[in-house]
């Protein structure tokens, strides 16, 4: 069975999400931002692409509507968007990615219980990937699993 990881890029480098998914088998890089752009230009999609090449798939259906505003969470086309990522998660780990430091306050959150409404046996890691060096093994963050 594979696994779902979660990140919430800010203030991370790239080079750590990188040194993590080397210790994986091939997984996808999820990226569920509705527009794949950032004030940090290595977190781009053009950047994204160029270093985890075919890893790295962008999916707004999974994106946040209302990511403007304080509050609320809108997912694009969750429907077409979860059955996209149960695709993928039988294929390989995935890694849904976006900017959101913490994941409770993140559409994260929703991408994680509308999966779970289709795959309840999904094992679901939220990653802290803060101080994780290259070298070292990464301390994921608290682990969800139904």
């Amino acid at each position: 069975m594979n696994t779902l990881y979660t990140l919430g890029y800010s203030g991370l480098d790239p080079a750590h999400l990188e040194a993590f998914i080397a210790g994986l088998d091939s997984p996808t890089l999820m990226d569920v931002r509705l527009k794949a752009a950032a004030r940090d230009a290595r977190w781009r999609k053009g950047a994204l692409v160029t270093r985890f090449g075919a890893l790295y798939v962008h999916e707004p259906r999974l994106g946040n509507l209302l990511y403007k505003e304080a509050h609320g969470v809108q997912l694009n086309d969750a429907e077409a968007g979860i059955a996209f990522l149960a695709e993928a998660l039988a294929a390989s780990d995935v890694i849904v990615m976006c900017v959101c430091r913490e994941w409770q306050t993140c559409h994260r959150a929703e991408v994680v219980g509308e999966l779970l409404k289709v795959r309840p046996d999904t094992l679901v890691v939220h990653l802290d990937l803060a101080g994780f060096q290259p070298k070292d093994e990464p301390t994921p963050g608290p682990v969800q699993q139904n």
